[in-house]
This record gives C-alpha cells, structure tokens and sequence, in this order.
C-alpha cells in the first residue's frame, strides 16, 4: 500500500526530471538523465555547463559513467565519509573525468577543463578552514 508521504515524495523527485527533459528538448540539448538524482550528478552536469554532445557522446559518457558508478564505494548520505573512502572516491571520479574528456571535441575539452578549474577554485577545504 502506497503511503500518501512516498508519493508526493515521488513527485517532487520527479518534477525536476520533467522540467529538465522539457527545457533540453526546447533548446536542442540532449538530456543529461542518466543517472538523474544521484551523487555527484549536480557536479557532473557542471563540468558539461556549456558544453552540447552529440548522440554517440552521451551514449559513450553514459557508459563510462555506469562503469565508474558501479565501482564507487558504498556511502550513506547524512554520513561524512572516512578518509581512506574519500580517496577512493576522488580517484575513481579523476579516472572517470579523465576517460569522459577523451570523448570530448578539442573544443569541448576546453570548457571542460574551464569548467573543472571554477569547480576546484569554488570548493570547500577540507577541515573547514580556508
């Protein structure tokens, strides 16, 4: 028996997904919805700010994306993770991000890079101190 809670939980999860399949489809942007609601989607869908792919791109990126998701290690959310699982998370995610850039054009690459740099010159230090 479904619980009124879980359905308008449901709703609101897929709102956004709705909105932004609506918003690619009007603009001409593939869809990032692979992997929709998942860690490190917000950062991903950063470092393509700007960038379009083409079919062939988002289906290989889509793939190289599983691989990686399927090797990160177990985290639970609202849990800061130890520092041995931090690492191993960071090295997988620049394996991936290195993988993803070979798909990319020259030009792509570019952004992409830019893109990542904003990300590391915006991130918080660890230990809460700047």
């Amino acid at each position: 028996m479904f619980k009124p809670g879980r359905i308008l939980l449901a709703a609101a999860l897929l709102l956004p997904l709705a909105a932004h399949a609506a918003a690619a489809q009007s603009t001409g942007t593939p869809p990032h919805t692979e992997g929709q609601g998942r860690p490190g989607d917000r950062r991903f869908n950063e470092l393509l700010k700007g960038i379009t792919l083409s079919a062939p791109q988002q289906t290989k990126i889509d793939s190289i994306r599983a691989a990686y998701r399927g090797r990160m290690p177990a985290m639970t959310p609202g849990v800061m993770p130890d520092s041995a699982t931090r690492a191993q998370a960071r090295g997988l995610m620049r394996q991936a991000n290195s993988e993803i850039r070979t798909v990319l054009t020259e030009d792509q690459r570019k952004i992409w890079d830019q893109n990542l740099e904003t990300m590391r010159a915006n991130r918080p230090k660890e230990g809460g101190s700047n």
